[in-house]
C-alpha cells in the first residue's frame, strides 16, 4: 500500500500543460482556465518506483488484507451510557461530562402532519449530525475501537502490516466514521478482528454493515485464499475501483493513470 500526497498549488495566470506535454508544466504567457492547479510531481517517474525502497513489494507469503468498514447509521446508533462512561474513563471531569450529556440527551423530535404537530418523542441513543460537538464526541467513541485494536496488536493477536522493517506497524486507519483495517490474510487474525468488532459493537451500539464492508487483497493473494478470507469475514470482495476518502483504494503499476481522474476533474 502506497500513500501519495497530492500537492495543490495556486497560480495567477497560465494553464496546465505546455509544449512538452508533461503533467504539471506551466508555460509563461498561458492563461489559467482553473484557479487551482493539481500538480502531480514527476508522475511518469512514479511508475518506476516499484524497485525503490520507498515502494517495496510485499514478499511472497505475506498476503495482506485491507478491509474498509461501513457502520450502519454510525452517528444514530451511539449509545448514551457508553458515551458517558467513555468520557469518564478518559479522565474528563464529572461536571463537564454531565453538561455534555445534557446537550446530547436533550434532543426531541416532533412529527407534523398537514402543518400540525401530532406528537413528539425523545430518542434513547444517537448523536445529532450537523452539531459541531457531535463530530468530536464520535471521534472519542471511535477511539475505543482504536484502543481495542492496538491492544490486540501489542499482544500479537493481530500482526498488522509493515511497509518496511524500520516502519511502525499499521493495523488501522480512521477518519471520522470511515475506517480501514490492515491485517495478514490468515484465519486467526480474521477471528481476532471479528472478536474486537463484536465487543465494540455490543458496547457502543455500532452495527457493521457487512454488505458494504468489502476487503481488498494484496496482489500476491491467490483466489482461493481471498475467497476463504471473505467467507470467514462474512463479506464479499470490494470493487477493485473502490475509493477510500475520495482516493483509489488500490492501483496497478501506473500511478499517473490511477490519479488521472484528479486532473480530469480539475480540467473539466
Amino acid at each position: 500500500m502506497v500513500m501519495c500526497i497530492v500537492v495543490v498549488m495556486e497560480f495567477g495566470g497560465g494553464k496546465v500543460g505546455g509544449s512538452g506535454g508533461d503533467v504539471g508544466e506551466v508555460d509563461e504567457g498561458d492563461e489559467l482556465d482553473e484557479e487551482m492547479i493539481i500538480v502531480l510531481a514527476r508522475a511518469k517517474e512514479m511508475d518506476k518506483l516499484e524497485e525503490d525502497e520507498r515502494c517495496p513489494k510485499i514478499k511472497r507469503g505475506k498476503e495482506t488484507v485491507a478491509w474498509k468498514l461501513d457502520f450502519n447509521k454510525a452517528y444514530d446508533r451511539v449509545q448514551w451510557d457508553f458515551l458517558e462512561e467513555t468520557l469518564l474513563r478518559m479522565g474528563f471531569h464529572a461536571r463537564w461530562v454531565r453538561l455534555v450529556m445534557e446537550c446530547v440527551t436533550s434532543v426531541k423530535f416532533s412529527i407534523y402532519a398537514n402543518g400540525e404537530k401530532r406528537t413528539e418523542f425523545t430518542p434513547s441513543c444517537g448523536l445529532r449530525q450537523g452539531d459541531p460537538l457531535s463530530l468530536y464526541l464520535f471521534l472519542l467513541v471511535a477511539d475505543v475501537l482504536s484502543n481495542l485494536l492496538t491492544h490486540r496488536l501489542n499482544s500479537n493477536s493481530i500482526l498488522g502490516l509493515k511497509m518496511r522493517r524500520t516502519c511502525p506497524t499499521l493495523s488501522h486507519s480512521f477518519f471520522a466514521d470511515d475506517a480501514i483495517l490492515l491485517f495478514k490474510a490468515e484465519a486467526l487474525e480474521c477471528e481476532s478482528i471479528l472478536k474486537v468488532l463484536k465487543v465494540y459493537s455490543d458496547a457502543s451500539g455500532q452495527l457493521l454493515n457487512f454488505d458494504k464492508s468489502g476487503p481488498l487483497f494484496s496482489a500476491n493473494s491467490s483466489t482461493s485464499l481471498s475467497n476463504s478470507i471473505c467467507h470467514l469475514l462474512g463479506v464479499t470482495k470490494a470493487n477493485p475501483k473502490a475509493q477510500y476518502l475520495g482516493l483509489p483504494a488500490s492501483w496497478g503499476k501506473s500511478k499517473s493513470e490511477a490519479y488521472g481522474f484528479l486532473l480530469e476533474k480539475v480540467l473539466a
